[in-house]
């Protein structure tokens, strides 16, 4: 299968990677990063009645006098949650607390602080207008209002919306499950004692606490050495069991790396295999029935970098979350990129206040680098080296 470029990449995720569309009832308490799989709309109004929105008297506007003082009689006290007793006609006043429902026939609200008390009357040199300080019935949603569509992730501010409309429940499409497969039989787990020959596994827990950050929480992990029959037992049990995989390792062109022939052997059918970047050119993506398989270089680096490309979209195909989605914008950079770039490049480095500062290491197996990373600068292929001051894109991470 010949290198394909980034784009025709990406067009083969889009077409031919739909979303999940397994749905569950949820109790809007657990429904954080949660995606719904439906439009709600509002099933009252907000406010619910006219409301005071603070402490003073509710009267009628055109009981005020220009030019000199007013008097009220106040006729009752009502707070937050009470139903006012009494309407307001000509000359009466009711004290009012902020929240409260404002009592029928007064169309304002006085301030307390521009009010003189005496015994059950006020006065005041105050001018107002009909509904100052006044918060009508469905000034914020009224009933019918869309409040938010589906395929939109729930955050705080809209499940506190939700619990204030009285919504219980909602409709979500059901969590992605992932796993992830760190190949090598050089590979081992963080606790364990190192010996000679051996590495930490670093990109499994990478990828475990990248996918936490993107919202995705429910993982399966595996780790497998060097043997093809493992591998295809290994997939075979991720694939049953998932909706998506993601593998290190396993890719190039050496006499151990089975992935692609493994996955072969199990009936998975090729996306595409290997891209004209640099790093991570030694990748693929596979589908097997609906679950796609993204065999990621066991480079840490590079494997991010295509990661972040590639396996960021493929999330976003199946969950629904359109933040997922990698973001490219353009930026200029503060310092140079001293080298040329005969193949496109994906380049470290941090975007802050429209600007983009390249790191200063940028081999593939340094990763010390990423940790104030923010950003891969895309350079295109064919470029020279890049200058201060040079507009560039960028994919923020």
């Amino acid at each position: 299968m010949k290198r394909i470029d980034l784009e025709t990449g990406l067009n083969l995720i889009d077409e031919h990677i739909g979303s999940i569309k397994d749905t569950e009832k949820i109790d809007i308490i657990d429904a954080l990063g949660r995606v719904l799989a439906e439009d709600i709309y509002s099933p009252i109004d907000i406010p619910l009645f006219d409301r005071s929105p603070l402490d003073g008297y509710a009267i009628r506007a055109e009981d005020l006098v220009k030019g000199d003082s007013t008097r009220f009689k106040v006729i009752e006290k009502i707070y937050a949650g009470d139903v006012p007793k009494y309407e307001i006609e000509e000359g009466l006043a009711t004290r009012i607390m902020t929240g409260a429902m404002i009592p029928k026939g007064a169309n304002t609200i006085l301030k307390q602080e521009l009010v003189d008390v005496y015994d059950e009357y006020i006065e005041t040199k105050a001018q107002l207008s009909p509904f100052d300080n006044y918060i009508p019935k469905g000034e914020d949603l009224k009933i019918g209002d869309l409040i938010t569509s589906k395929n939109r992730s729930l955050n705080s501010i809209l499940i506190g919306l939700l619990a204030g409309m009285g919504i219980a429940d909602v409709e979500v499409f059901r969590e992605l499950k992932i796993g992830v497969l760190s190949t090598g039989s050089e590979v081992v787990d963080y606790k364990s004692d190192i010996s000679a020959g051996k590495i930490y596994d670093s990109n499994s827990m990478t990828f475990i606490q990248r996918l936490k950050e993107l919202g995705f929480k429910n993982i399966v992990t595996g780790r497998c050495g060097d043997d093809v029959e493992s591998l295809k037992s290994d997939f075979l049990n991720l694939i049953k069991n998932t909706d998506f995989v993601i593998s290190t390792g396993g890719v190039s062109v050496g006499e151990k790396d089975y992935i692609p022939s493994s996955l072969l052997e199990i009936g998975a059918k090729p996306l595409f295999e290997k891209v004209r970047i640099k790093p991570g050119s030694h990748m693929v993506v596979y589908k097997y029935g609906d679950v796609p398989i993204l065999g990621l270089s066991g480079n840490p680096f590079a494997a991010l970098a295509t990661f972040e490309i590639f396996g960021r979209r493929i999330l976003a195909k199946l969950s629904n979350v359109e933040s997922v989605f990698p973001k490219k914008i353009k930026s200029t950079t503060i310092n140079s990129f001293d080298k040329a770039s005969r193949v496109r490049r994906l380049v470290r480095a941090s975007y802050e206040n429209g600007m983009v500062k390249f790191s200063n290491k940028h081999d593939a197996g340094v990763m010390s680098s990423m940790i104030s990373c923010n950003c891969l600068v895309d350079i295109p292929e064919g470029s020279e080296p890049i200058a201060v001051g040079e507009e560039v894109e960028l994919y923020l991470l």
